[in-house]
């Protein structure tokens, strides 16, 4: 009996601190694509907005390497990526050698990074990165989140 109470006690406690967190969550994706679209409206090269929203998008994306976001310069950085929607298979995918979406960052700096895929299904034996990736010995805060709702990725 006192065990059954004290993991309603834990769950309770953990369900409060969650909704804060998701809360919290919320605003701050909506601060960082705002800052985004902005920022790469004005010219700035170290921030970026992508939004893809269909499959000849997301091939010419990933082919290019668009989805790929790579900054060498100082400074706060806002990066969002949506991707909504699609799906590639094997063939489409064969002359890759991985699927990268996300960002390398080798200078110092504030970095903010979203990113949001819903309904994305992926069908390859290739690598798949989703994230960010910094180089050397850099300093500044980095705040990063990876959403994926509904999705299969690789097999």
């Amino acid at each position: 009996m006192k065990n059954t109470i004290l993991i309603v006690i834990l769950m309770s406690t953990f369900t409060i601190a969650q909704s804060q967190f998701n809360e919290q969550h919320k605003i701050n994706s909506s601060y960082i694509k705002t800052m985004a679209i902005a920022k790469s409206k004005k010219g700035d090269k170290g921030s970026s907005y992508t939004k893809i929203k269909n499959k000849k998008e997301l091939k010419d994306a990933i082919k290019k390497g668009d989805l790929e976001v790579a900054s060498e310069t100082k400074g706060n950085r806002y990066i969002v990526i949506d991707i909504k929607n699609v799906h590639l298979n094997r063939r489409e995918l064969k002359e890759l050698k991985e699927v990268n979406i996300g960002s390398n960052i080798k200078e110092d700096g504030k970095i903010m990074q979203t990113i949001n895929i819903k309904n994305l299904q992926i069908n390859t034996d290739k690598d798949i990165n989703i994230g960010l990736n910094t180089t050397g010995e850099r300093r500044g805060s980095i705040t990063t989140v990876t959403n994926i709702r509904n999705s299969q990725l690789g097999r």
